[in-house]
């Protein structure tokens, strides 16, 4: 497992929930989603029934999308 240290300043990734745990070790919340954003200085986009993207300063919720993808 690769360790969120290893991620590049800039880089985007892009966790369904198990992933994004397994990762940070914490559940994917907006706001876990943005702290790790600013600490890791990433994009994440968290996949899961509501989809959240961040860069640490924003995050936006995207509902509508489909758990299973």
């Amino acid at each position: 497992m690769i360790s969120p240290k290893m991620l590049p300043k800039g880089c985007v990734i892009t966790p369904h929930t198990r992933e994004f745990v397994k990762l940070f070790g914490v559940e994917a919340k907006a706001e876990t989603v943005a702290q790790m954003a600013k600490q890791y200085s990433v994009i994440i986009v968290a996949k899961g029934e509501v989809d959240m993207v961040s860069n640490g300063k924003e995050t936006i919720r995207i509902e509508g999308g489909n758990a299973g993808m």
